[in-house]
C-alpha cells in the first residue's frame, strides 16, 4: 500500500468502519472490515509507519464515539482521543509488518489488537470502557463468546474474523478457513455451555 493520501484515506476508513459498528450506529458487521483494513495498512509498512497508520485509524474510531465526553469535559475529550489513539498505534507498531507472508502476523494482530483494548479499558483512573469493539457484537452472533470468555474474548473473535478476511485478500486461503473455522469453533461453545438458572429475585427502588 503507497501514497500517503491513500494510506491516510484507508486509515481513515478502517476507523470509521469501526465507530460505525458501535452503538448507536451498530452495524456490526463492518469491525470485521475495519480489522481487515488495519492488518492491510500494517503489512509491510515499517515500525513508524505502522504506528502512524494505526494512530490514524483510532482517531477516526475514537472521535466519533467518545464525542460524549465534550458534555463532561470538553478539554479533556480531544486529549482522550489522542491518548488513546496512541493505545492502538502501540499496538499496531508491536506487529511485525515487514513481510507480508510472516505468519507471525497473522497471530500478532488479534493479539495486539485485544491488547489495546484491554489497555482502553483499565488505564488511566480505570479506564474508559465506551465505544469498544464488545459493545459493536452485543446485537450480533459473537457476542454470545461473552458467556465463556467474556467481552475480551468477544475482541479477540472480531480481530480474528478480520484476519480472516485479510488472508483472504493474499488469496492465503489455509490462514483464512483456519481463522474462520476457529471462530466458528468458539462461537459453538458458547452456545453450548451452560446459561445458568434464576436462583431469586430482588426489589429495588429507583427515586
Amino acid at each position: 500500500m503507497s501514497t500517503r493520501p491513500r494510506i491516510a484515506a484507508v486509515a481513515i476508513l478502517a476507523g470509521a468502519l469501526l465507530a460505525a459498528a458501535v452503538p448507536p450506529f451498530g452495524w456490526w458487521p463492518l469491525a470485521f472490515l475495519g480489522v481487515a483494513l488495519w492488518d492491510r495498512l500494517l503489512a509491510g509498512a515499517g515500525a513508524r509507519a505502522r504506528f502512524g497508520r494505526s494512530w490514524l485509524m483510532a482517531v477516526a474510531w475514537f472521535a466519533p464515539t467518545m464525542l460524549w465526553m465534550v458534555d463532561l469535559t470538553a478539554i479533556g475529550y480531544p486529549i482522550a482521543v489522542v491518548v488513546f489513539a496512541a493505545m492502538v498505534g502501540l499496538a499496531g507498531m508491536a506487529v511485525p509488518g515487514r513481510s507480508e507472508q510472516s505468519w507471525i502476523r497473522w497471530l500478532a494482530v488479534p493479539g495486539a489488537f485485544t491488547l489495546a483494548e484491554i489497555t482502553r479499558w483499565t488505564l488511566p483512573f480505570g479506564g474508559v470502557p465506551l465505544a469498544t469493539t464488545a459493545m459493536s457484537q452485543a446485537a450480533a452472533p459473537l457476542g454470545q463468546i461473552a458467556r465463556v470468555l467474556c467481552a475480551i474474548g468477544v475482541v479477540f473473535a472480531v480481530a480474528v474474523v478480520g484476519v480472516a478476511l485479510s488472508a483472504a485478500w493474499e488469496r492465503r486461503w489455509m490462514v483464512a478457513g483456519g481463522a474462520l473455522a476457529g471462530t466458528v469453533a468458539l462461537w459453538g461453545v458458547a452456545m453450548v455451555a451452560p446459561r445458568g438458572h434464576a436462583v431469586g429475585t430482588i426489589r429495588a427502588a429507583v427515586v
